[in-house]
């Protein structure tokens, strides 16, 4: 039988029969499809992936932008405070040694007395 495929053309050199020609043909074709589907279906998505790593960075970077801003503030409200409260002990500090000054001026003010001075008579201090 395939002596008379060979004779008839339908059979390859090899002693392929038609349908195996055919089918081989039909799988070159199915392949050549197939990897012409696989190139669309790659540009398809290469772009949908584009498109969406430009949405994807813009929200990243507005996400990354909000929570820096947000941690600055903290920073600085925190900062704020610390030397809020410095300036407070710093003020009590100088609350406490302008009340102990006060009280040592008023105590040396006690012993002193407010008018020392010897009566002068003349000139110079020498009675007449």
């Amino acid at each position: 039988m395939t002596q008379e495929l060979k004779d008839s053309g339908l059979a390859g050199e090899d002693g392929e029969s038609g349908l195996e020609v055919h089918n081989t043909a039909q799988v070159s074709i199915a392949q050549g499809k197939m990897e012409q589907f696989q190139e669309i279906m790659n540009h398809i998505i290469g772009r949908a992936l584009e498109l969406n790593n430009e949405q994807l960075s813009q929200d990243v970077s507005s996400l990354v932008n909000d929570k820096v801003i947000k941690e600055m503030e903290y920073l600085m409200n925190l900062k704020e405070e610390k030397e809020e409260e410095r300036y407070k002990q710093l003020d009590e500090l100088l609350r406490t040694y302008q009340k102990d000054n006060k009280g040592r001026a008023e105590a040396a003010a006690s012993k002193i007395p407010f008018f020392n001075r010897k009566k002068k008579f003349g000139r110079n201090g020498k009675k007449l």
